[in-house]
């Protein structure tokens, strides 16, 4: 199972994610920006979104075990 950390990139997001795969655990972020610097290369699966598709939305949460959205 993957762990979906929304706002991966930020601060506390980057602490959370950083966490996570310290753990050992499979880690997905979800992005809108996609020429944003990945402070994470490989380790960090990036879904491309558009916010305002809910299908969408729901697609790239297909298959995890928690959504962690981190925000402003």
């Amino acid at each position: 199972m993957t762990d979906v950390v929304t706002g991966a990139f930020g601060v506390t997001g980057r602490y959370i994610a950083r966490r996570l795969l310290a753990l050992g655990k499979r880690v997905r972020t979800i992005i809108s920006h996609p020429n944003r610097p990945n402070p994470f290369g490989d380790q960090v699966e990036l879904q491309l979104l558009n916010f305002d598709d809910p299908r969408a939305l729901g697609e790239s949460l297909r298959g995890a075990a928690q959504n962690l959205p981190i925000g402003a």
